[in-house]
């Protein structure tokens, strides 16, 4: 038992000293059901950018809970799709991966309107700061949407001037 708990207070001093703060929430009680459907990351943190150029979430749900479906368009072009489960806990989405553990985590959910966009952060294994990821529903959000967007996530503690735009070639079902 001793050794356990020397573990977890190991793992926890590890992830402070790698100052892994997950971000601010600004919403308190997350409705994942609401949230089920299609999600683009259109605007990517500056560190997320030369790995990917594009990447779609369909959050989904089956006879054993929630799932993910991440297709991912690499900057080489090549086109991968991950599969995976969500659970929940206390506004935390954990995602695993069935084959794909570099972006296997919890992710915080910072602030949502569930019709037009979701904010989430989260720790990657392999990353050396938390990630802020903004997802929308639609590749082409109104100028409304952006504001608000914008304000959510200074209230958070980040910037939209810390991320890069990307265009998605990816299908919209929206358009």
């Amino acid at each position: 038992m001793a050794k356990i708990l020397l573990y977890v207070v190991i793992c926890f001093l590890a992830s402070s000293a790698n100052g892994c703060n997950i971000g601010k929430r600004i919403i308190n009680d997350f409705d994942m059901e609401k949230a089920l459907g299609y999600w683009f990351l259109l605007y990517y943190p500056k560190e997320f950018g030369d790995k990917y150029s594009c990447y779609r979430d369909i959050y989904g749900k089956d006879d054993n809970g929630y799932t993910i479906n991440s297709t991912i368009v690499l900057t080489s072009g090549e086109t991968v799709v991950y599969l995976g489960t969500i659970t929940m806990d206390d506004n935390i989405i954990n995602i695993k991966y069935n084959t794909f553990d570099e972006l296997s985590t919890g992710y915080r959910v910072l602030a949502a309107d569930y019709d037009n966009y979701v904010i989430i952060s989260g720790c990657p294994p392999g990353e050396k700061e938390v990630l802020t990821y903004m997802q929308f529903r639609s590749q082409n959000p109104d100028d409304i949407v952006m504001k608000n967007v914008e304000e959510a996530l200074e209230q958070t503690g980040s910037k939209m001037k810390d991320y890069v735009k990307t265009t998605c070639p990816l299908q919209d079902p929206y358009r």
